[in-house]
C-alpha cells in the first residue's frame, strides 16, 4: 500500500515483488530482505549474496536471478541459465529467457514452452499475461501443457509495459492507460471493463497521459508521472479518491 507508493519513486534503487497474503520481499544492494505479516520487520534471512540481481517470489516458489543470469528456485527446477525474467502467480510461475522464449511450470509439472518472441511476462492467480516483441499483449486464462489453450489478444501493438493483479490488468500506452476487469469497479474505474480473457471484451481508460510506471491491486491504482505518484481507488490507510470525482477517481498525488 504505502510501501508500493514509495517503491515507485525509487523504483531504481529497489526492486520489489509481493508475495499474496504473505509476506514482502525486496532486493535492496544485492541483499534480499522479507518481513512476516505479523510483526512487519524487514529481515534478511532468506538470501545474502552479492550475485543476485532479482527475486520473485509467490505462493509455492521464490526464485532469484543472478548477475549472470542464471536462475534458482527454492522449489521447481533446478538451476536454469540465460533467464531474463520469471514471475511466479498462485499456482504458475513462467520465466523468460534470453532468445524471448517463455517457458512456464507449477508444483507438479516442469517447465514446459509456451510461447516465443516475447518480451515481457506476468504471473497473476493462475494467470498468464505476455507482453510480445512487437508490443502486442497476450492473456492465458489458464496454461496447460497440451493442447495449449490459445491466448486472448488483448491489444495488438503498442504496449509499453502492463501490471496486473487478481481485479484485472492495465497496460501502458503512449498516451494513456487502458484496463479489463470487472473487479476494477467499483474502486478504481467509474465504469465496468470486460473481462481480461473474453475476445472482443471491452477495455475502459484509467487515465489519459503518458505515464512511467503503473501499479494495480484489487482495490486501487497508482501511476508514476513525472516523478509524481497519483492514486485511485480505496486502500487499507486512506481513501484515495471516489467515483463521483471525474475522470474516474480523484487523483492522490504523493
Amino acid at each position: 500500500m504505502i510501501l508500493i507508493l514509495l517503491l515507485l519513486s525509487v523504483a531504481h534503487a529497489i526492486e520489489y515483488c509481493a508475495i499474496p497474503n504473505s509476506i514482502d520481499v525486496a532486493l535492496v544492494q544485492d541483499n534480499i530482505y522479507y518481513t512476516d505479516a505479523e510483526n512487519s520487520q524487514w529481515k534478511n534471512e532468506i538470501f545474502e549474496t552479492n550475485e543476485i540481481k532479482s527475486v520473485s517470489s509467490g505462493d509455492f516458489t521464490t526464485c532469484t536471478i543472478s548477475n549472470t543470469n542464471r536462475m534458482e528456485c527454492d522449489e521447481g527446477p533446478t538451476a536454469i541459465d540465460n533467464i531474463k525474467s520469471v514471475s511466479i502467480g498462485k499456482n504458475i510461475a513462467c520465466y523468460l529467457n534470453n532468445n524471448e522464449e517463455v517457458f512456464c511450470w507449477t508444483s507438479t509439472v516442469s517447465p514446459f514452452w509456451i510461447e516465443t518472441s516475447v518480451r515481457e511476462v506476468h504471473c497473476v492467480d493462475d494467470h498468464v499475461f505476455t507482453i510480445t516483441t512487437s508490443n502486442k499483449l497476450k492473456a492465458y486464462e489458464t496454461i496447460t501443457t497440451d493442447p495449449q489453450v490459445p491466448p486472448i489478444t488483448l491489444l495488438e501493438s503498442g504496449v509499453l509495459g502492463i501490471s496486473a493483479a487478481s481485479s484485472g490488468v492495465c497496460a501502458r500506452l503512449i498516451g494513456s492507460v487502458v484496463c479489463w476487469g470487472e473487479d476494477l469497479y467499483p474502486h478504481i474505474t467509474d465504469a465496468v471493463a470486460g473481462s481480461p480473457f473474453t475476445s472482443g471484451a471491452s477495455s475502459v481508460t484509467l487515465y489519459t497521459s503518458f505515464v512511467d510506471d503503473i501499479v494495480i491491486t484489487k482495490k486501487y491504482a497508482c501511476v508514476l508521472e513525472s516523478n509524481e505518484v497519483k492514486c485511485w481507488g480505496f486502500s487499507d490507510f486512506l481513501n484515495l479518491g471516489t467515483t463521483s470525482n471525474p475522470p474516474l477517481l480523484l487523483p492522490f498525488t504523493s
